[in-house]
């Protein structure tokens, strides 16, 4: 829920990246803690599927589909996260300098992180639409059970979901090294900041893309 909140949040920065330039730096260093820890999780219910344990085995795999695109989603999620601390660290200046010439095409860190953005976008938006309705099911049970306890499957009767108190506590964890990232990215990201930036005419598809 929270990726979905922040992933939202930062797609509507993109109505206006030069006016909420600022918020876009935000939120987008929000999301890396949380990405984080939803990448970690992901793959520890891989790797206990996998490696046979009995109650991993019991509720199944995704479907094959979301287990061929998940690599392709953590991947276009760390380039898109990756490359935009990179376009960050290195100023505007030197984010629209071109490293590499790819097919006739001259690549830059600005360039690499609005390609990145858009398979992101199509990967993202792909396992999203089979993902909501699951999603839809566990907060409508949420809603009925109380905190830390599950409602068994066709029954009435809910049972205890052991680790709540740890799963908050990480989940807090992440949420105040979201907040502390982000505070620094907003400092560290003043040059993008500045008008000055944008007023000498910014690549295309910046002010769509970020």
């Amino acid at each position: 829920m929270l990726l979905l909140v922040f992933g939202v949040a930062e797609l509507i920065t993109l109505i206006d990246v030069r006016g909420l330039i600022s918020w876009h730096l935000f939120i987008g260093a929000l999301l890396v803690p949380v990405a984080l820890l939803k990448m970690g999780t992901t793959t520890w219910r891989f790797g206990r599927y996998y490696s046979r344990n009995r109650p991993y085995r019991t509720a199944g795999p995704p479907p094959l589909a979301l287990r061929v695109l998940g690599p392709v989603v953590i991947a276009s999620t760390i380039a898109l996260l990756g490359s935009g601390y990179l376009v960050i660290l290195v100023g505007p200046e030197a984010s629209r300098s071109s490293a590499a010439t790819v097919l006739g095409q001259q690549l830059d860190a600005l360039s690499l992180h609005q390609a990145a953005f858009v398979v992101w976008a199509v990967a993202v938006g792909i396992h999203l639409q089979a993902r909501l309705m699951p999603l839809a099911r566990i907060l409508g049970v949420r809603r009925f059970v109380p905190a830390g306890r599950l409602r068994e499957p066709g029954g009435d009767r809910a049972t205890p979901v052991p680790g709540r108190r740890r799963r908050g506590v990480v989940l807090a964890a992440s949420l105040v090294a979201a907040l502390l990232l982000a505070a620094w990215t907003v400092r560290s990201g003043g040059g993008w900041q500045s008008e000055d930036d944008f007023r000498q005419g910014p690549p295309p598809g910046v002010e769509s893309l970020g």
